[in-house]
């Protein structure tokens, strides 16, 4: 299900960072090579992070904790959720609220993913980048 509250918005205060063998951050947690950005401050709920993809792996988004299980990440919103097709975004959760549901692509390539954390219309874009 998208979320729909306001308790979307504390997540602004936070730093985003993507994570995972599916991208060429891999598993270190809160590399600076994985922070997203907002590239706009008119839109300050678009954060955006450009990088190198690949197929198969797997990828979750920290909110810059120190703990893999004690603090929230934005998970996918089903196990192997590819981010090419499914766009659907989930409030950010510890892991044993919900399980540790990753992002899955299917392509390889540099691709710019981004999280629209809009409270009225949370999702997720997954495109090609130059």
């Amino acid at each position: 299900t998208l979320m729909r509250s306001s308790a979307a918005s504390d997540v602004y205060k936070r730093q985003m960072y993507m994570v995972g063998n599916g991208c060429s951050v891999g598993w270190t947690l809160n590399s600076g090579d994985g922070l997203f950005k907002i590239e706009n401050a008119r839109n300050p709920h678009l954060y955006s992070w450009t990088g190198e993809f690949n197929a198969g792996g797997e990828i979750k988004i920290s909110l810059g904790g120190s703990s893999w299980g004690e603090d929230p990440f934005f998970f996918a919103p089903e196990a192997a959720t590819d981010p090419l097709t499914n766009h659907d975004l989930t409030k950010y959760r510890l892991e044993k609220d919900g399980g540790d549901l990753k992002w899955v692509p299917t392509v390889s390539g540099r691709y710019k993913f981004t999280f629209c954390l809009d409270v009225k219309d949370m999702h997720t874009e997954f495109v090609p980048a130059n």
